[in-house]
This record gives C-alpha cells, sequence and structure tokens, in this order.
C-alpha cells in the first residue's frame, strides 16, 4: 500500500506541477512584448526541455531573448514550487 501511494503521488504531483508550469509560461511569454513577437508561446510552453535547449543553443547576438527566456522560465518554476509548498502546509494541517 505505501509503495502504490507513494506512486500515486508522485503522479499527481507531476501532472499538477506540470499543469501548472506550462499554463504559466504561456502566460508570462504572452505577456512579455519581446517574447510575443515571435509567437511561439504554445509550443514553448508544450516542451520545456526543448526550451532548455534552444535557450542554450541561442547565439550571443540574441542574448536578451535569452535572458527574457530565462526569466519567464525562472518565474513559472518559482509559482509551481509555491503552490505545491502551499499545498503540502495544507496536507500538513489537515490530517
Amino acid at each position: 500500500m505505501f509503495s502504490f501511494f507513494r506512486s500515486l503521488g508522485q503522479t499527481l504531483g507531476v501532472a499538477i506541477g506540470g499543469n501548472i508550469f506550462q499554463n504559466i509560461l504561456k502566460s508570462k511569454i504572452n505577456k512579455d512584448p519581446l517574447l510575443l513577437t515571435y509567437g511561439k508561446a504554445d509550443s514553448w510552453s508544450k516542451d520545456a526541455s526543448a526550451l532548455v535547449l534552444f535557450i542554450k543553443a541561442l547565439p550571443i547576438s540574441q542574448q536578451t531573448l535569452s535572458v527574457a527566456l530565462v526569466k519567464v522560465y525562472v518565474d513559472s518554476l518559482r509559482i509551481v514550487w509555491i503552490v505545491m509548498c502551499v499545498l503540502r502546509a495544507l496536507r500538513l494541517f489537515w490530517l
């Protein structure tokens, strides 16, 4: 039972965290004027690992794009961390 519930919790955590991350990343890309001009909010938000590879492959001449993408990526991860901490705190007090 322990293994089952642990696996179930991991699955739910990844699903909830991934969904939050994708939605926040997409909304932050759509709010940034520089990133909005590229029109790739959907594709960038669907595959976060490909976005990291894209950022790494950017030439030094496009440093402003790289900095903007890193900022929205970090901000999205920050929101996921906050939400997960709140969910954990709720679970701690809801025993």
